[in-house]
């Protein structure tokens, strides 16, 4: 039944993503800029909706915001906000203080362990490029934080006065013969080295899988060989901690 449906919210830095899932199939989906006024004015099913979760790495001002926007719609539901914890269901948190930890990072881990399979490298590739590592007995190792693909490109144009190019979303990592083809794939190089290396650390550590997910996983995903694509990890990884927050508070 559709009063069964469940509303899972993903805002990140610069893109805020949601899904509306009943009985484990993802019914709506829809994405837009963080912080945008008239946040969710592309979602219509409020009346059905049962249950709200919210993960959000923006500022605290773009959660009070939408949850404001939550609360106009249907102020008789108290939407689930996770925060990152020491542990969950078998996976622990590598940081001594998990709340320096953005939730989304926490959220793909749990989701790449738990549902999709055991050990593995999760990279978001977003605003900022994440990558966790999580052992076959779910202990987070630890990871890395690196510039996303168009702060370097940014870097660039606010870093140096003569390098002017063009965006061409191009998947090469040839020479380039101008300013553009040696950005975008000097770029490309930079990132393909990058999973090179995770996968070959994914090899010598004996870790099952190598996650991509975030904004520009689909063009790392065509770039970069040896690894699987899952644009919801995040969505993912909320959906089983809110859905064990709910068992936990109705038992």
């Amino acid at each position: 039944m559709l009063d069964q449906m469940n509303l899972q919210i993903d805002v990140g830095n610069t893109f805020l993503k949601w899904r509306a899932v009943e009985s484990g199939v993802v019914v709506a989906r829809g994405g837009e800029a963080t912080g945008v006024e008239g946040c969710l004015a592309d979602f219509t099913l409020w009346r059905q909706v049962k249950t709200i979760a919210l993960a959000s790495v923006a500022s605290v001002e773009v959660e009070v915001q939408l949850l404001s926007v939550l609360k106009r719609f249907r102020s008789d539901i108290t939407p689930f906000v996770a925060r990152t914890q020491s542990s969950f269901e078998g996976v622990s948190c590598a940081y001594s203080s998990p709340d320096q930890m953005g939730v989304d990072r926490w959220l793909a881990l749990v989701a790449g362990y738990l549902k999709y399979g055991g050990s593995c490298c999760v990279v978001d590739c977003g605003s900022a490029i994440t990558v966790d590592v999580i052992n076959s007995a779910g202990f987070h190792k630890g990871g890395y934080i690196l510039p996303g693909i168009r702060l370097m490109k940014n870097s660039l144009i606010t870093g140096t006065k003569r390098v002017q190019f063009e965006s061409l979303g191009a998947k090469s990592v040839m020479y380039g013969r101008n300013t553009t083809e040696c950005v975008e794939n000097g770029i490309n190089y930079m990132i393909f080295s990058i999973f090179d290396q995770l996968r070959r650390r994914q090899i010598r550590e004996g870790i099952d899988h190598l996650f991509v997910t975030g904004g520009d996983a689909e063009m790392v995903a065509e770039l970069c060989d040896g690894v699987e694509l899952i644009p919801d990890l995040v969505l993912d990884g909320l959906a089983l901690v809110s859905e064990e927050n709910m068992k936990t508070n109705n038992s």
